[in-house]
């Protein structure tokens, strides 16, 4: 709505929040990583969240694939991430080069 600051002020409103609350749980980590309580919530949260992901990578997906250019960089991104072990942040990079130069819809 308000340009490149608009589009900023969103993006630092939505990522702050969950970067803030996963420093305050960082630095306590180390306090209960011995902890069997705090090893069996963990436990249990993890599949949860995996959970989550996985509808977060649907519901996305359903939209955001809708060309074969978009199943081919899902494909060569889950290649790499999963086969090569590349950092995702290489991903984001290349899936913005491809959106920027109209390789996608």
């Amino acid at each position: 709505m308000a340009g490149t600051a608009g589009a900023l002020a969103a993006t630092v409103a939505l990522f702050t929040p969950g970067i803030v609350l996963m420093l305050a749980i960082s630095r306590q980590y180390g306090r209960f990583r011995d902890d069997h309580h705090a090893q069996r919530f963990l436990a249990g949260v993890n599949p949860a969240v995996v959970g989550l992901i996985l509808s977060a990578a649907l519901l996305l997906g359903r939209s955001a694939l809708v060309s074969w250019h978009g199943y081919a960089l899902l494909a060569v991104s889950f290649c790499l991430l999963a086969g090569l072990r590349w950092p995702p942040v290489f991903m984001l990079v290349i899936g913005a080069a491809a959106g920027y130069h109209g390789l996608l819809p």
